[in-house]
């Protein structure tokens, strides 16, 4: 039996020796930065993402706890704009 724990371990540290490194095939070492001379305008798709889903996920939720709360708070976020 330990015979067996022996030779699994050595394998596996064979494996980790031979193995090649994580981190080396990301990226290539020699690529300039580029920089664009444009600022970042934000899309549709992240103003969604930042202000409408929470807003949809808090009245998701709710409408899951309470229906009726749901209704209440879908009145006040009309009422509000």
């Amino acid at each position: 039996m330990i015979r067996f724990f022996r030779s699994i371990l050595a394998s596996m540290v064979l494996f980790v020796l031979v193995a090649p490194e994580p981190t080396a095939a990301q990226q290539p070492k020699n690529v300039p930065e580029t920089k664009s001379a444009a600022p970042y305008h934000l899309g549709l798709g992240e103003l969604m993402t930042a202000f409408v889903q929470p807003r949809h996920i808090k009245l998701g939720l709710a409408g899951k706890e309470q229906p009726r709360a749901t209704h209440a708070t879908r009145a006040r976020a009309t009422r509000r704009s």
